[in-house]
């Protein structure tokens, strides 16, 4: 999730735990810490485009880093605060639920975090919530703000306590309503005789209502938008070969740094040739940044392939070309509304 809505639940948090008892600087230090996990991509710029995949929402991501981080810090705001009185323990109620919930947050995203790094690498991502959604955080942020201006009101806390549920409340809703998109989207495929050795869905941007679904058999994806406010009918799917060809060899022969990308895209990989040679592999979790709603977009997560001769020597992330914000979030709106004549396309 966002910078911002990372700090207003950390802040959150500190009300709760620790805002009776210390003021404002338990909103304070829950802001700060709330955000501590994303000072990794402070070490991204020494590091290689491989090097990146695997460090981001890798360890400080982790539960054994709310752990460590969280104890270390709870000592620190102890001795620092030294008036309060308070224990060790309550300061780290504040230090090691700021830092986790962050990292279970990123986990209902589509990109996932590495909850148990370094015991294993496995992205854990529910996919429930798009990276910025402010159903989510708003909540978040009324509740801290009248938290900070009604100090001496004891209501204060019951507000923060119902902005905590009902952010919390709109992460199971995702839940809820992904499950409810999952089966049309399944049902769909079945009736088409598409048996997927792999599925999933993820909401589109700033919603929980219109999602997108993405299904592998064999070499072959497929993608379809479908919403809850949605007439009844058969889904349109786009059908995207993943050319996995392009890669076959280095594949066999283990390289490095097409594992590396493997285990980023979990399968959900569209590989293309340009006209100049060059090899390119697109992350089709992220969607394009026309939302499929267009047959012009650009994939969000794409990566040049680097080639010494036939070989593949290492990659690049290259950011995407966005153009028609507007007209995109315009057709977003009417798509979330049921409008299922707007359509995407795929195109070679």
């Amino acid at each position: 999730m966002d910078s911002i809505t990372q700090a207003a639940l950390g802040a959150a948090i500190g009300e709760a735990t620790m805002g009776a008892r210390v003021g404002r600087k338990a909103a304070l230090w829950g802001a700060v810490l709330g955000t501590v996990p994303d000072l990794d991509v402070l070490v991204t710029p020494f590091l290689d485009d491989y090097a990146k995949l695997a460090v981001h929402r890798g360890f400080s991501h982790s539960i054994f880093f709310a752990i460590l981080a969280g104890a270390i810090s709870a000592w620190g705001l102890q001795r620092l605060h030294r008036k309060y009185g308070e224990s060790f323990w309550r300061w780290y109620s504040l230090t090691f639920l700021a830092l986790f919930t962050h990292a279970l947050l990123d986990g209902f995203t589509v990109y996932g975090t590495q909850l148990l790094n370094p015991i294993s690498d496995h992205p854990f991502a529910w996919n429930s919530v798009f990276i910025i959604d402010p159903l989510y955080t708003s909540w978040l942020l009324i509740a801290v703000l009248f938290a900070m201006v009604y100090r001496k009101e004891p209501w204060r806390m019951h507000v923060v306590t119902a902005g905590l549920l009902l952010s919390t409340g709109y992460l199971i809703w995702g839940q809820f309503a992904k499950n409810t998109v999952d089966r049309a989207f399944l049902a769909d495929l079945k009736a088409r005789g598409i048996e997927p050795e792999q599925f999933m869905s993820n909401p589109t941007a700033l919603n929980t209502v219109l999602w997108m679904g993405m299904a592998r058999q064999g070499d072959t994806l497929y993608v379809a938008l479908h919403g809850l406010a949605d007439p009844d009918g058969p889904l349109q799917w786009l059908e995207i070969p993943r050319n996995s060809h392009y890669i076959q060899s280095a594949i066999s022969k283990g390289n490095p740094y097409i594992e590396r990308l493997l285990w980023f895209c979990r399968g959900y990989y569209y590989l293309t040739e340009d006209a100049s040679g060059n090899l390119w592999l697109h992350d089709l979790r992220f969607g394009r940044s026309d939302g499929f709603l267009t047959d012009r977009g650009n994939f969000i997560f794409r990566f040049e392939l680097l080639r010494n001769g036939e070989r593949i020597v290492g990659f690049k992330q290259v950011p995407p070309v966005m153009r028609g914000r507007l007209e995109t979030f315009h057709l977003l709106w009417r798509r979330i509304q049921g409008d299922t004549s707007i359509r995407g396309g795929f195109r070679m």
